[in-house]
């Protein structure tokens, strides 16, 4: 029997610039992202990344395990994911997202906003 075993982590974007360069950035075209954890998690397992928007909204993107290096000091690791979870519709409503913020942050600089 192949048991998954599930961790999650915060994320937090205080910006919608950070919200930007996950997807952007972070989150390389093969879906690849590298993050350190304080835990030291197996291939195959699955990390559900709580990522915090700076509305408070909470989007859950699970990643799968590809690599896991434990550090020097024994408390963290180095952790290669596979990011299962940001399904092109994901990405999209996050694009979405930042692009409301944008419009809604322009409107209101140009005294249009409520």
């Amino acid at each position: 029997m192949n048991r998954r075993v599930y961790h999650s982590l915060v994320v937090q974007c205080p910006t919608w610039d950070h919200v930007e360069a996950f997807y952007t950035r972070k989150v390389k075209e093969d879906g690849a992202l590298s993050v350190r954890v304080p835990f030291h998690p197996a291939p195959g397992e699955v990390i559900t990344l709580a990522l915090e928007l700076p509305d408070q909204l909470v989007i859950a993107i699970d990643g799968e395990v590809e690599s896991s290096t434990l550090a020097p000091d024994g408390r963290k690791s180095a952790v290669r994911l596979c990011m299962i979870g940001l399904s092109g519709l994901v990405k999209r409503r996050l694009e979405s997202l930042v692009a409301e913020a944008r419009g809604a942050r322009s409107a209101a600089s140009a005294g249009l906003g409520p």
